[in-house]
């Protein structure tokens, strides 16, 4: 099972990358299997499962609604998740 502490939390609060987490659907088996295709094919998450990266950006946009006090542009999905 995924934690926060498991991606790169330099620029991303702990919080988001839980509520990504404990929201997206399905998401450990889909970002594992991410992971294989971007180890073979050597590509971006966005690139290695485009559903799944935009269910991640859905998911951020979410959370940035209730937290209004952070800005969207300020998270890359492929630095904190990638």
């Amino acid at each position: 099972m995924y934690r926060p502490e498991d991606f790169n939390l330099t620029n991303a609060p702990k919080e988001m990358v839980q509520y990504v987490l404990d929201n997206v659907r399905g998401f450990e088996p889909r970002y594992q299997y991410a992971l294989y295709i971007i180890s073979e094919k050597r590509c971006s998450l966005e690139h290695a499962m485009e559903d799944l990266y935009f269910d991640i950006w859905d998911c951020l946009m979410e959370w940035f609604n209730e937290h209004k006090e952070q800005n969207p542009s300020d998270f890359d999905i492929e630095e904190i998740f990638g």
